[in-house]
């Protein structure tokens, strides 16, 4: 089995020519953003969303079109969003926690997920991107979508165990877990959403969930220090001794677009 990361929370993972395709997001926000292309969505047999927020859920129906009418797997919150905004919703599917879906030799089972706290710094950080008159219309609009669509309860969250019956993934949806939610005994590779929070605990924070887990891998995704979170790079070099100097055990992985990681 073997990871891909395309950008923002957007993952492929595959085992032999069984692919899915996981919170799939397409809008630029700066110069260096590469959207999702067709020879990425190639293969993809089904696509798995962790929550209905902007960045996790941009025109899934498109991405279902493009791969080839594909199935969507989202929660309740997610088909009502898609259909507020007019989305073709005729290949989504509700999922809810214990589900377990098969996609060839893939197994993705649901976990209850929770989602992080929102960093005040952020919407600070978020600042420079209106200097660019395009951004600004996209803000006013997402602003509005955000208020009005975008919004999530508590519990309006996944994360996802995904399997080839040799490797396990533990895909998790927000940088905050849900306890007594039961982790898999043998995860082979955490993928942990680090979100470039700012929040003076945030170190602390992430190390305390990685403790959570027994994986000697973890693959970081999600990274950015705006908001709406839209990653381009990975910038995790101040972050990463801390991590190292509490784990040295396990191997960390700051992915590259493009590159294939195996479990």
């Amino acid at each position: 089995m073997e990871v891909q990361w395309i950008g923002t929370a957007t993952l492929l993972i595959k085992s032999g020519k069984d692919v899915i395709l996981i919170d799939p997001y397409n809008q630029p926000y700066n110069k260096f953003f590469r959207r999702i292309t067709n020879k990425e969505l190639k293969g993809v047999k089904a696509i798995f969303i962790t929550h209905p927020h902007l960045d996790h859920f941009d025109r899934t129906d498109r991405f279902s079109k493009q791969a080839g009418g594909v199935p969507i797997y989202v929660n309740a919150r997610g088909i009502k969003t898609a259909k507020i905004h007019h989305w073709d919703t005729k290949n989504m599917y509700e999922i809810i926690v214990d589900d377990e879906i098969e996609v060839g030799n893939l197994k993705v089972r649901v976990h209850q997920g929770l989602h992080c706290n929102l960093d005040p710094m952020l919407l600070f950080t978020f600042l420079h991107r209106l200097l660019i008159p395009k951004n600004l219309f996209r803000a006013i609009k997402i602003g509005i979508e955000l208020k009005l669509t975008y919004k999530i309860d508590t519990l309006d969250i996944f994360s996802f165990e995904v399997t080839d019956g040799e490797k396990t993934v533990y895909l998790m949806g927000s940088a905050n877990i849900y306890q007594p939610d039961p982790r898999p005994d043998n995860i082979d590779m955490l993928i942990y959403p680090f979100q470039g929070l700012r929040l003076s605990n945030m170190f602390q924070h992430s190390l305390d969930i990685m403790g959570y887990f027994s994986t000697k891998k973890i693959l970081f995704d999600h990274w950015d220090n705006a908001f709406p979170p839209v990653t381009t790079t990975m910038e995790l070099d101040k972050f990463m001794p801390f991590v190292e100097e509490a784990y040295p055990d396990t191997q960390f992985i700051i992915p590259c677009r493009g590159e294939w990681y195996k479990v």
